[in-house]
């Protein structure tokens, strides 16, 4: 990286970590542009040329926040016996984080554009769980646990679209249950299946989720 870029780098993160820091402290609405490129010394038009929007800056952020645990924590994750072991540790650390930041995970899970992989919203970043749910279920693969019927990336996929509709009901209800358990839930049906064991109907839960979203 030349010095120029790591200056780039550095602007970017001083704003973004700027901008989270009075989300947090301020909410989401009553936080504007103006009050975030003042907190951040910037000119206005320079935190335009870097995020064009707050939504751009919570996905960014997201986006921080699973590169720096992929970094510090992948390869815990990766010495875990099983795929489902794998999973299961991942996925009680991303519930976690919803629960400790309510506001912000609704901010990005409402924007479409965090999950949409057309060429018209390129600028917004996408956080990376693909790559990593890609990764966990292509070790599966090859360790002999997880089907090849379907490639890595479509299970990866199919497993995100049914917890992204996980965190939603629990965005959008109030009964108190733990995002956590609604993940281990889904983790369940994915790995186990919706079909009965006594032969007479038995229906993958993979091809259920794959033919829900195909």
């Amino acid at each position: 990286m030349t010095r120029r870029e790591r200056k780039k780098e550095a602007t970017r993160l001083k704003i973004m970590e700027t901008a989270i820091r009075l989300f947090k402290k301020h909410g989401f609405e009553q936080t504007t542009m103006n009050r975030i490129s003042e907190e951040a010394d910037v000119a206005l038009g320079t935190l335009y040329n870097y995020f064009p929007s707050k939504e751009a800056i919570v996905g960014a952020y997201v986006g921080w926040v699973v590169a720096d645990y992929r970094e510090k924590n992948w390869p815990r994750v990766m010495e875990l016996p099983s795929t489902y072991e794998r999973f299961q540790f991942v996925l009680l650390i991303i519930a976690h984080w919803h629960e400790e930041n309510k506001e912000l995970s609704e901010i990005y899970i409402s924007d479409l554009r965090n999950f949409y992989y057309g060429p018209n919203w390129e600028p917004v970043p996408k956080d990376g769980l693909e790559e990593g749910f890609t990764d966990i279920f292509k070790m599966g693969q090859e360790k002999g646990d997880v089907t090849d019927r379907f490639s890595s990336q479509t299970l990866a996929r199919q497993l995100l679209g049914a917890l992204y509709s996980a965190t939603l009901h629990w965005l959008a209800e109030s009964d108190g249950e733990p995002l956590k358990d609604r993940y281990l839930e889904v983790l369940d049906l994915f790995f186990k299946g919706c079909g009965r064991n006594d032969g007479v109907v038995s229906v993958s839960n993979l091809e259920v989720l794959y033919y829900m979203f195909f």
